[in-house]
């Protein structure tokens, strides 16, 4: 718990810091533009997962991927988290001063290569396997119907409850017939923005603003309609950091949906050497198999039934706080208000911080069902029964996750916000441009000099970069023959 307690510690002192990553901007209605000092590195400087928050079982999980897969730790405990969302679906609730479910959109950002799928499809796993066998039994079931000359299945019961390609009416309509919850998971979140709209203008970018707040939602249609209480469908999926900039678009970065995404963006992502046959052994099935029990217990879950014999509904789990929970969650939340009344001015932000008081809440209750899946794997003879309380060392925890992905937040609207020509460099590039000067001419010859040390910076490279001909993709500025500046 060592290493908790240091990270509660600097929750409070790392608010003034992370105020500093970000230059607040005028209060005009000029786009925003990152401070010229966050320019030079390009960088908001973002903390590594800080996995102490999770239950030691989750953390030998995440710690065996890296050391005996080469996952990185950050893209697969950011699945996990994920995926117990996505497991719990509308199954449980926190109950604060409002209730919240436990609905996350999750974005693992980071460039082609990086190994960023791979943990995901692991983490995503038990969902997976329960999604094929729900998908299987409704088409048996579907057949037998049809074979008998049925022709109403509407009834049927549909437990699918991953999806990835879709339309808005029929994801509604099957999370009307699976109430227990269904998610959506995409390897390339960049298509699924793009088809925002795509049969309703408007309408669907709607409805995944209103899912994420928990807003019922209704679709009337000539045969039918249907009513969604409280949705609560995650989302998953990865980016690369190219594409960050096409996310702002289509008034995304207007109406607060951006601000809802949880982003996953490493500074820098471990190059991990491959582990051969021998070494790795059997260890992903093992490590799939004690990972897939704790998940299936969050996803055996099912709702509680209420009412009589004759009118029985489904309703969630209420999950409560403890008295010391309950305030120190609120001494969290009014300090993120402090900050937002006194020292921030950008819109963005403000939303990322008001954000960030709802996701708290939420990451308390993944973190209560994570530690409850955990401690029925260590008992397995004798389940504990299951506290539905979020203790003061679980909001602790929570707030600790808030902080990391407030971090990575405003490093992801760097690049939606601000992206520059440079920022579309591969990386060995952008290195070399930030070696050199600013603010002073620089001559071919010395152009040529600093490309040495970088192996991908050829001499046709370097030319084609100082002569790039598109004003808008251009950094350097030719002063004269044989002469040039950075533009950034």
């Amino acid at each position: 718990m060592r290493a908790l307690d240091r990270a509660i510690e600097k929750i409070e002192s790392t608010k003034n810091a992370r105020q500093r990553a970000v230059a607040p901007p005028d209060a005009s209605n000029t786009p925003y533009t990152p401070n010229a000092e966050l320019r030079e590195d390009d960088r908001v400087k973002v903390p590594d997962f800080p996995l102490e928050v999770f239950p030691e079982r989750i953390r030998r999980v995440v710690e065996d991927c890296y050391t005996m897969l080469s996952y990185p730790r950050d893209f697969t405990a950011s699945g996990i988290l994920a995926t117990a969302a996505i497991a719990i679906g509308r199954t449980c609730k926190a109950i604060y001063q409002w209730e919240e479910t436990g609905c996350v959109y999750m974005a693992i950002v980071a460039p082609p290569g990086t190994a960023k799928s791979h943990p995901l499809t692991f983490a995503l796993h038990p969902v997976i396997m329960a999604n094929k066998a729900a998908i299987r039994d409704y088409n048996r079931a579907h057949k037998e119907l049809a074979d008998s000359g049925e022709a109403d299945t509407g009834a049927l019961r549909d437990k699918q409850c991953l999806f990835g390609d879709f339309t808005i009416e029929a994801l509604i309509k099957s999370a009307s017939r699976n109430r227990r919850g269904i998610s959506v998971y995409m390897d390339e979140l960049f298509g699924f923005f793009q088809n925002f709209n795509r049969y309703n203008a408007g309408s669907e970018q709607e409805f995944w603003l209103s899912n994420w707040s928990g807003t019922p939602y209704a679709v009337t249609r000539m045969q039918r309609k249907y009513y969604l209480e409280w949705p609560a469908i995650s989302i998953l999926g990865t980016i690369q950091p190219s594409r960050l900039e096409e996310l702002g678009k289509g008034g995304r970065s207007q109406n607060g949906f951006t601000e809802r995404i949880l982003f996953c963006y490493p500074d820098q992502v471990p190059i991990i050497r491959l582990r051969k046959r021998m070494e790795r052994s059997d260890t992903r099935h093992i490590l799939l198999k004690n990972y897939t029990a704790i998940i299936n217990v969050l996803l055996d879950k099912q709702l509680e039934l209420v009412g009589t014999d004759t009118e029985e509904e489904d309703k969630a789990w209420d999950i409560f706080f403890s008295p010391e929970a309950d305030d120190y969650l609120t001494d969290y939340i009014n300090a993120l208000k402090k900050d937002m009344e006194e020292k921030i001015e950008n819109e963005y932000t403000l939303n990322v911080y008001s954000k960030m008081q709802t996701y708290c809440i939420r990451f308390a209750l993944l973190l209560n069902r994570l530690d409850y899946a955990c401690a029925c794997q260590e008992n397995t003879d004798f389940p504990p029964t299951d506290d539905q309380t979020i203790r003061l060392e679980q909001i602790q925890r929570a707030a600790i996750l808030s902080e990391y992905f407030l971090k990575h937040a405003l490093k992801a609207q760097n690049a939606i916000s601000g992206a520059t020509p440079l920022d579309k460099l591969p990386r060995d590039q952008q290195q070399y441009y930030r070696s050199l000067p600013i603010g002073q001419e620089i001559t071919t010859a010395m152009l040529e000099q600093k490309a040495i040390p970088y192996k991908g910076i050829s001499r046709a490279t370097l030319f084609r970069l100082l002569n790039e001909p598109n004003p808008e993709r251009r950094i350097f500025a030719k002063l004269r023959h044989g002469v040039y500046e950075r533009i950034y």
